[in-house]
């Protein structure tokens, strides 16, 4: 049985609605890489959709497979450089 990694994304809590859409971009963006293609999951296009919560925005993304670990991990921070995130984000793997 393979182990589960963890990779989460953390936003502020303080985050604006302009950085909150874009969060909300990157979570679709993330999503049709990762969870589209079975490299990863994520909770599907409502966890990209419901994202930002009163506590901020939070993401979980768990990779199955340890081959692709280093993949999942190079997409998500492409994103998040593409969506200007990369310095909103702390990113935490577990």
């Amino acid at each position: 049985m393979a182990v589960q990694r963890i990779i989460l994304l953390k936003f502020p809590e303080n985050t604006t609605s302009s950085q909150r859409h874009k969060v909300r971009n990157f979570a679709e963006d993330l999503y049709s890489e990762i969870e589209v293609n079975g490299v990863a999951e994520m909770g599907g296009m409502e966890a990209a959709d419901t994202i930002c919560g009163i506590g901020g925005c939070e993401l979980r993304v768990s990779v199955a497979k340890s081959k692709d670990i280093a993949t999942v991990r190079k997409v998500v921070m492409k994103l998040l450089a593409d969506h200007y995130l990369d310095e909103n984000c702390t990113v935490e793997y577990s």
